[in-house]
């Protein structure tokens, strides 16, 4: 009987691990118009890592897979924003517009985030076998890198990939170290560092930029610190900040036929500069929520 039973998982682990598991090398996918856009340039590109979306049942995975590729994505000849700095802007241009950051057009995202093009993340589908002795993970995701000037796909790539665990047991006795170790391949930690792997192969399909140029630093920068339809707030805001030795100024704007007055400080010669008085301004002033926007077109607004 229990020479039967130990067959039947064999067969079992075979038919699964056969049928389940395949290994292969990521290749780059090739975009004339991705490197193109690069090269249009002598500057570094900066791109905006947004927000994944998440499709599958697992909580928090779709972040996960955010912070795994922005990770591994930070090395490659871009300038990459901060996640926490892009996540604040967002929330208050949601909060603005009432209305999800996916439907907010990419161009008026770029201004904002003041980057070159938009990270675009899904992730499709997670799946997980557990059978005693074999273990398997599966996970899916998009991305699409999108231009922030005009709106145009740049690059896009889907990528699945599995993860297995087990070994065949030499007996009926060694079905049980084989599904501890099964179970063990489950647990949190394993599968945060199949995520890592699975973000490093989706890296890597993006083509690879041999020229590395200097970013500038000495574009001038504001501090928008908040945004009231009514005047008296702005003007209720920029009391304070006077008060405590600054020196704000109201930048009024048309929004969809709304008129919006945002309360601006600077402007600052570099943005490491800018974000040196943003932290400082948080510090302060807690109910603010101030973010770095490029000068160049004050005038204009």
């Amino acid at each position: 009987m229990v020479k039967k039973y130990f067959f039947t998982i064999v067969a079992l682990f075979f038919l699964f691990f056969n049928g389940s598991c395949s290994h292969f090398t990521p290749n780059v996918i090739e975009t004339p118009h991705f490197k193109q856009w690069v090269s249009s340039s002598d500057t570094t590109k900066v791109i905006a890592i947004l927000p994944f979306t998440n499709e599958t049942k697992v909580e928090g995975l779709n972040q996960l897979v955010r912070e795994s590729f922005y990770k591994h994505f930070s090395i490659r000849n871009f300038y990459d924003d901060e996640i926490e700095e892009i996540d604040e802007i967002i929330k208050m241009l949601e909060d603005t517009e009432g209305k999800n950051f996916h439907k907010i057009p990419p161009e008026k995202l770029g201004e904002f985030l003041r980057c070159d093009a938009l990270v675009y993340g899904k992730v499709k589908r997670f799946k997980r076998i557990f059978l005693l002795i074999y273990s398997q993970m599966l996970i899916e995701a998009e991305i699409r890198i999108v231009e922030t000037q005009s709106g145009k796909e740049l690059w896009k790539h889907s990528l699945a990939k599995r993860f297995h665990e087990g070994g065949v047991p030499t007996g009926p006795f060694g079905v049980i170290p084989a599904a501890i170790r099964t179970t063990y391949s489950l647990r949190e930690s394993k599968m945060n560092r199949d995520i890592e792997t699975f973000c490093k192969d989706f890296v890597s399909c993006i083509p690879k930029i041999k020229h590395i140029h200097a970013r500038r630093i000495d574009e001038l920068c504001d501090l928008q610190l908040a945004s009231f339809k009514m005047k008296e707030g702005a003007l209720y805001i920029s009391s304070k900040l006077s008060q405590h030795g600054y020196k704000p100024f109201l930048k009024e704007i048309n929004n969809n036929g709304e008129h919006w007055y945002r309360v601006m400080v600077g402007p600052y010669a570099s943005r490491k500069e800018a974000l040196g008085y943003q932290a400082k301004l948080k510090k302060e002033f807690s109910f603010l929520n101030p973010f770095v926007v490029s000068s160049k077109n004050r005038d204009s607004l």
